[in-house]
């Protein structure tokens, strides 16, 4: 695994540990500081609605926490590899690039960008998966915009802050 992240990833992998010490610490910021701050605005409505198909979600119901960006493709983000791990999982755990949505989207999803994910049919289906979960396709691509710019700009000024340019 560690030699085909490495390949797809290129450069970086000189420069941080490895994919994992990114995965896991994107997902220890998401766990401790983004998600308890989201279930709180979802607990006080009683409800929330998935950000890609805007279907209604329950408390009960199997919601998820999504990267936009994933934390694989934010590794190949102009100057990502002079962050330090620590301020990478803040920046990718951000509100900015973290979605509440259906848990099954968020399982089929993985770590695909949305391009490829929306117009791949899976599971034998002969639908694409933006049709089968009823995706409003011009929403996610604009989140996945505003995320894409949210983390280059944060990569920018961070760089620029600590004279790394």
């Amino acid at each position: 695994m560690k030699e085909i992240v490495n390949k797809e990833i290129g450069n970086i992998s000189n420069k941080i540990e490895n994919y994992g010490t990114h995965s896991k610490l994107a997902y220890s910021y998401l766990n401790g500081i983004t998600k308890p701050e989201l279930y709180e605005a979802i607990k006080e409505k009683g409800f929330a609605v998935c950000e890609y198909t805007g279907k209604e979600i329950k408390l009960g119901d199997n919601f998820q926490y999504d990267h936009i960006i994933s934390v694989k493709e934010a590794t190949t983000f102009k100057n990502a590899e002079k962050l330090p791990p620590e301020v990478f999982a803040k920046v990718i755990s951000d509100k900015n690039n973290v979605a509440v949505i259906d848990g099954s989207l968020n399982q089929s999803k993985q770590d695909d960008t949305f391009k490829e994910w929306m117009n791949r049919k899976s599971s034998g289906r002969d639908l694409t998966n933006a049709e089968y979960f009823k995706v409003d396709k011009d929403k996610v691509l604009a989140k996945e915009q505003n995320a894409k710019e949210f983390i280059q700009n944060s990569i920018n000024k961070y760089v620029k802050e600590n004279g790394l340019d």
